[in-house]
């Protein structure tokens, strides 16, 4: 007969000491960070501050990116591009998870989403780094905690940089005679430097149309735009 699995408990603490109390029991069990427990910082889910000058916004752990994109609407700002999935997580989850905090830039270049961090380490220490310039040098102790799961610590706020909120947003389709043609003039928009908020390819009989959609401000939609009907005649493609 087969037994089935222990049910995990998630622990809901609401301070750091009682995240570090839990790491405290976890070690005494041989775990690791989180032992054989899920520590969840959902109760983490303050928006602290929001300085629109710096474009930095101070959170929670537990705040969800979607929560944080719609209060930063009303100062013009966003977290720039995000896909549903990544708008339904958490700052512990896209930080500490797969995506380890990168999102993506104009250009296709990928970014900290934080500058900052504060965590509770596995030994129970806590973990706080300052906000930098992007040039700074030296080692950058927050790479510990990205993308991590946890094995080092565990997040409980950070520092974000934000973007100034896009006000245009301009559709274009370009047709060409092959599926690699469309391809290649998406990869070189990207590249090129424009932002894009989405991109998709259609077949309509014998040719490939690429739907493309820019965003950014007037003057940069504007400059984007004839950037990508640059690319795509050097592809043979058309309007």
């Amino acid at each position: 007969m087969n037994e089935s699995p222990r049910e995990r408990s998630v622990e809901t603490p609401a301070t750091e000491r009682e995240i570090a109390a839990l790491l405290q029991r976890a070690r005494e069990r041989g775990g690791g960070a989180g032992g054989n427990e899920d520590i969840s910082r959902r109760r983490f889910d303050a928006i602290a501050r929001v300085d629109p000058t710096s474009g930095l916004v101070e959170v929670g752990a537990g705040v969800e990116l979607a929560r944080i994109e719609r209060e930063i609407r009303v100062h013009d700002l966003t977290l720039g591009p995000l896909s549903p999935g990544m708008a339904a997580l958490d700052v512990a989850g896209f930080l500490e998870g797969p995506y380890a905090g990168l999102r993506s830039l104009p250009g296709g270049a990928l970014e900290p989403l934080s500058i900052a961090l504060a965590a509770i380490m596995s030994d129970g220490l806590r973990y706080v780094s300052r906000a930098s310039p992007r040039s700074a040098a030296g080692p950058d102790l927050d790479a510990l905690f990205l993308g991590g799961e946890g094995r080092f610590g565990l997040i409980t706020s950070a520092t974000l940089r934000l973007f100034g909120r896009p006000r245009t947003e301009r559709p274009a389709a370009f047709s060409f005679g092959s599926v690699d043609g469309a391809i290649s003039f998406v990869r070189a928009s990207a590249a090129s430097g424009a932002w894009l908020r989405s991109a998709a390819l259609a077949r309509h009989g014998d040719r490939v149309t690429a739907i493309v959609e820019v965003i950014g401000s007037p003057e940069a939609v504007e400059r984007d735009l004839a950037t990508l009907g640059h690319e795509a005649f050097g592809r043979s493609g058309r309007p």
